[in-house]
């Protein structure tokens, strides 16, 4: 089953953006960096002016690659199943 966003996040002023994602089975605490917030607002030559709203407005592409990038990991074998 694909991961999918929950709703909700926690704002971290000098960390970042932290949300929650979830399939059948495991929640999964993800986060974007402020870091990689305000790479992502330059380059897309954002007008936002805060990274929250940089957040906001591309939510969806960033849970995207956060679920992209979850995926693969959380099908894996661990150890206590293999």
């Amino acid at each position: 089953m694909p991961l999918r966003a929950e709703p909700g996040e926690t704002i971290d002023e000098f960390r970042g953006i932290f949300f929650m994602m979830s399939d059948a089975k495991v929640r999964i605490a993800c986060g974007i960096t402020k870091l990689a917030l305000v790479q992502l607002a330059t380059s897309r030559k954002s007008t936002r002016s805060n990274l929250v709203a940089v957040f906001y407005g591309y939510r969806d592409e960033i849970e995207g690659i956060a679920a992209r990038s979850i995926a693969p990991a959380s099908s894996r074998p661990t150890a206590a199943s293999s």
